[in-house]
Parts: C-alpha cells; structure tokens; sequence
C-alpha cells in the first residue's frame, strides 16, 4: 500500500505513515531508494527491521516531494536522527507493519506510534504516575489499554524531542491532566535538574496503533 496517511499540520510540520505491505524484494529494487539505504537494509538480518528503514525512506521522500533527491540522514549518538544539507528537523517510530515520520521546519518534534496491545498494563508502573495509573483505571478495558498507549507514546516522543537520553519516563516525562478522548490534543513537561521544557502534543487511535507527536512550545 505504502503512503497510508500524509498531512500538514501548520504551515512547517509535515507528518506521513506507511504501511508495510509489499515483499522486501519489491523494496530493494526501488529506483526511489537510495543505495546506501538498500546496501544498510541488505545487512539487517531481521526482514522487519530493513523493512522499517526502507519504509522509512521512501516516507521521507513523500513529505519533501522529492523522490529522486539523495538524502542523507544521519544519527547522534543518543540516537535521535537528523539531516545534512536539509533544513528540516525529523522524528521516526515505527511498530510491526507501521512507520511514522514528522518533519520539522521549526520546533524540534518527538514522534511514536505503537500497536495497542495487553503488554502496556503488565510494564505500566515503570513509566506512568500514580495519578496516570489512577486515571487509567476509571476506564473499560478496552480504553485503559488505549490510555496506557497515549501516556508510553506521549513520553517516548518527549523523548525523542530532547534528544539526549538519560530521562526518566516516570518522574522526567510528565503528561499534564487532559480529556481523553478518542483523538486531541494535550500539553506535556519534560523536567530535569535545571532543565525544563513544554511541549505541545496530539493523539489520535488510527486502526489498532496508536499516534502520538510533540513539539516544542
């Protein structure tokens, strides 16, 4: 399928998911890719994982419009990614068949998307206050899942905005009260010794994953 959803948000945010649906064959013979991905990818032992950074790719190329231009995206240390001789500031997630990209003009973003799944309940007390946990429990099953989800992907993309590492998602990530609903919008707090930033962030449930972007405020 490939382009799965493509959108502006603002005037310098551009934001894009691919679907994974096409064989790893069908990849390494795109024109559109870049030989120094397809020669990264071949050497991925994991068919998923080269999947995702070819996936990845071609995404970009979508948001720019530009599908023969040569990008070179490169990655800290920490990891977190970013571009030589292009302009844009980049955030990446990716879980199972889906890949997220956000592109930047001007505040730095954070992204995640991640399959709901039971598996957030059982590590929930690592990353969630006790005032998310008491949150989550006012809900159904089916909603507190979807909560937990919100909550995880809110602080990985918070931590993926700072960039550094060393945080920690329960006492340095915080998601300030808000209405959950199905999608919305919600304001979170990245702390740390003297350092102190708000963010700015959107959720949306899009089939069973769940989207989450922040940008700095």
């Amino acid at each position: 399928m490939g382009v799965f959803l493509k959108k502006k948000i603002g005037n310098n945010i551009s934001l894009g998911i691919w679907l994974i649906e096409n064989p790893i064959d069908w990849y390494l013979s795109n024109k559109n890719i870049d030989k120094e991905v397809i020669k990264r990818a071949r050497g991925i032992k994991n068919t998923q994982k080269s999947l995702q950074v070819l996936s990845v790719h071609l995404l970009i190329k979508e948001l720019i419009r530009q599908r023969r231009t040569k990008l070179q995206l490169c990655y800290y240390e920490s990891g977190k990614p970013y571009f030589r001789g292009f302009e844009y500031k980049i955030s990446i997630s990716h879980s199972k068949e889906m890949v997220a990209v956000i592109l930047s003009g001007e505040k730095e973003p954070g992204i995640d998307i991640e399959k709901i799944t039971s598996r957030i309940e059982r590590i929930s007390g690592k990353f969630m206050t006790e005032l998310e946990l008491h949150t989550a429990g006012c809900f159904d099953n089916n909603r507190k899942l979807e909560y937990m989800h919100l909550i995880w992907g809110a602080k990985e993309a918070m931590y993926k905005l700072y960039g550094d590492g060393s945080l920690e998602f329960k006492t340095n990530l915080l998601v300030k009260p808000f209405n959950f609903k199905r999608e919305g919008e919600f304001k979170g707090l990245i702390k740390k010794e003297n350092f102190s930033q708000e963010v700015s962030g959107y959720y949306e449930k899009i089939n069973e994953y769940m989207l989450v972007f922040v940008t700095g405020d």
